[in-house]
């Protein structure tokens, strides 16, 4: 008698996970119906745009008192690299910063990316 009562328990534990997970999968599968649609932009955000294309965003905070943030978003990068170019956003990163005048000047790039040089 004890070990069919273990036996129930197991199953009605069993029956309760299962579905949570199948209503957490349906959640899931549900919200990406709409991965292509634009993100809600805040209505109190000022965006816009210089002549040289740059694009700004202004936002007051209240917190912290008498003070600016600035943030910069650069829309470059490896992500944005074709399968032929991988790893030349990287290397162009660090020889731009190869002896400057707030970067000593290195005798050799550790990895020069040969199929670049």
């Amino acid at each position: 008698m004890e070990l069919q009562f273990i036996k129930q328990k197991r199953m009605v534990w069993r029956s309760l996970l299962s579905m949570t997970l199948v209503s957490m999968l349906s959640g899931a599968l549900q919200a990406q119906d709409n991965l292509t649609d634009k993100l809600p932009v805040n209505p109190k955000l000022k965006i816009g745009k210089l002549s040289n294309g740059l694009t700004y965003y202004i936002q007051k905070n209240v917190r912290p008192e008498k003070k600016v943030e600035l943030r910069l978003a650069i829309n470059v990068g490896s992500i944005l690299e074709d399968d032929d170019q991988q790893g030349l956003a990287h290397f162009t990163e660090h020889m731009a910063f190869n002896g400057t005048k707030n970067f000593k000047k290195k005798k050799r790039y550790r990895d020069p990316a040969p199929h670049y040089v």
